[in-house]
């Protein structure tokens, strides 16, 4: 079983019984409102629902998918989940993520970010991982700004729980901005 650690945080693949902690997390509006997939309200037929397509699909193309825990509290419920699948639309594969709103604002989600896209580079190879965000989340574009990405447009994106198109930036980074960054990175802890 494919599992990342960070400082803080275990990201582990979707087992059955977090569906419930699922639900709740994704059905608190503020949270389902900024997805693009997720209905409202959310409830635990619509996780197992998506459940059983991301285990159905799993050996069928890029689909990385894991739910994010506290690595020092695993075996509480999951706090998020996040992954890498391919763009419906074509276009590079996208790397998505929600946070429950009790963990906001602790940087789980940069940090859970990070953590993907070193994945995404350095394990499934990929040449360039895109982004998107609501306009008005722009929390969530600061933590893709912060990973490196740059915006490349804006768009309307579907809202399923919203049930309209709403205005949303497009980003995206390469594998040679990403190394560009950690290669800094490390250069300036070097220099301490």
């Amino acid at each position: 079983m494919k599992t990342i650690t960070t400082e803080r945080l275990l990201l582990r693949p979707p087992r059955r019984e977090d569906l419930p902690s699922l639900a709740e997390g994704i059905g608190a509006w503020d949270v389902a409102r900024m997805l693009g997939r997720a209905p409202y309200p959310y409830a635990l037929a619509d996780a197992e629902g998506w459940f059983e397509k991301i285990t159905a699909g799993s050996g069928t193309g890029l689909c990385e998918i894991f739910c994010i825990l506290l690595k020092d509290n695993a075996a509480e419920s999951v706090i998020g989940v996040i992954g890498i699948e391919p763009k419906t639309e074509g276009g590079p594969p996208e790397i998505g993520y929600w946070i429950a709103k009790p963990h906001w604002n602790r940087g789980y989600a940069g940090e859970a970010v990070a953590a993907m896209l070193a994945f995404g580079f350095e394990v499934l190879d990929l040449p360039f991982i895109g982004a998107a965000y609501y306009i008005e989340n722009p929390a969530s574009g600061r933590v893709l700004a912060r990973a490196g990405f740059k915006d490349v447009a804006e768009e309307t994106r579907w809202c399923e729980a919203r049930g309209a198109h709403v205005d949303a930036v497009r980003l995206e980074l390469t594998r040679e901005m990403f190394e560009a960054r950690r290669d800094e990175g490390r250069k300036s802890v070097a220099a301490r």
